[in-house]
């Protein structure tokens, strides 16, 4: 299997994984009932959108360390730091002398494709639409995203961002109606994977075609 394939291999698992919790959490039968939604019970949906954008941060990153180590000069020296086993740290600039931190039959080319692969393990991150494009841009393919397409992914990155780092918090709690916690529905995440999916599969129909 080359590392494209796994790479969409990867994500298809990922993604059924992403539906799974969706569906666990219809068989619940909780949408069936009427009134306010247990919040432990759509803690599961909140789940599948973090889910989700792990697997879309993995789908970038399989494609970059694919990409990344065929770039000019130029990009690696601005975006990549040398990576070493032996220091088990990354530098931005080094001495000569540390490239006999590496075994004595490794390539440049390999050592091109560690340090790409570490940074990208450790520091890469998508967090909004403006860093997704400017990703998709690095990695030389064309993938258009319409204004509406858009506003929906800014949604998505947002509603992450507001379970990972406040507990999916509603902060306009006070009239009658309003609760401690933003109210999530299927439909809500199903709209997230549709357009979520829509740009990895054009990012692998451009790959393909390049190939």
């Amino acid at each position: 299997m080359s590392n494209f394939d796994e790479v969409v291999s990867t994500y298809q698992k990922n993604k059924e994984r992403v539906e799974s919790l969706i569906q666990i959490y219809k068989n619940l039968g909780t949408e069936k009932k009427k009134g306010r939604k247990s919040v432990l019970h759509t803690d599961i949906l909140r789940s599948s959108v973090v889910f989700l954008h792990a697997s879309l941060e993995e789908v970038m990153r399989g494609l970059a360390i694919i990409i990344w180590p065929t770039k000019d000069a130029k990009f690696i020296n601005d975006r990549v730091p040398l990576w070493s086993e032996k220091k088990k740290d990354r530098s931005d600039k080094f001495y000569l002398g540390e490239l006999l931190n590496f075994e004595p039959d490794t390539t440049i080319r390999e050592i091109i494709q560690d340090s790409v692969k570490q940074y990208i393990d450790s520091k890469f991150t998508i967090n909004n639409v403006g860093q997704l494009k400017k990703e998709i841009t690095d990695l030389e393919i064309f993938v258009n995203i319409s204004d509406s397409e858009a506003q929906i992914l800014e949604g998505f990155f947002q509603r992450r961002h507001s379970i990972v780092h406040h507990a999916d918090k509603n902060n306009n709690i006070g009239g009658s109606g309003n609760h401690s916690t933003k109210t999530i529905k299927p439909k809500d995440v199903e709209k997230y994977i549709t357009e979520v999916d829509k740009v990895i599969q054009a990012l692998f129909c451009e790959m393909q075609k390049q190939a």
